[in-house]
């Protein structure tokens, strides 16, 4: 049984090796371009400041900036469920999201919208 699951497991990684798989955040990746080289909008709230954190996480801190990523962000909580005793156990989070990436010459590179989506679950007190 594990010999054979070891057999599917190199067949697989050969498989993806072949077809030219690398991951998106390795060492000769072409988003390591981007790192170190994009400055966020600063944030204005405490959302925009996880979300900023995590973005800086992801692609650096900017040392040279080459590039500006500007957005637009709205979260609105929605409850979902509510106790007979008026408790509130699960609310979402419901955001929009809209980025732009733009060069030091002020053309825009990248544009999108997202829509977020976040169910989240109260512990229940004991």
């Amino acid at each position: 049984m594990w010999l054979s699951s070891r057999r599917g497991f190199l067949l697989a990684a050969l498989a993806l090796a072949g077809c030219g798989f690398e991951p998106v955040n390795g060492v000769s990746s072409k988003s390591q371009m981007l790192r170190n080289t994009v400055l966020v909008q600063a944030p204005t709230n405490r959302v925009e400041f996880e979300l900023v954190r995590n973005l800086e996480v992801q692609l650096g801190q900017a040392v040279s900036k080459l590039y500006d990523l500007q957005y637009k962000l709205s979260v609105d909580e929605e409850i979902i469920v509510v106790s007979a005793a008026q408790e509130i156990n699960r609310f979402s989070l419901v955001g929009v999201l809209e980025y732009s990436l733009v060069d030091n010459g002020g053309v825009v590179l990248l544009s999108k919208l997202r829509n977020l989506s976040l169910a989240i679950r109260l512990p229940v007190p004991r």
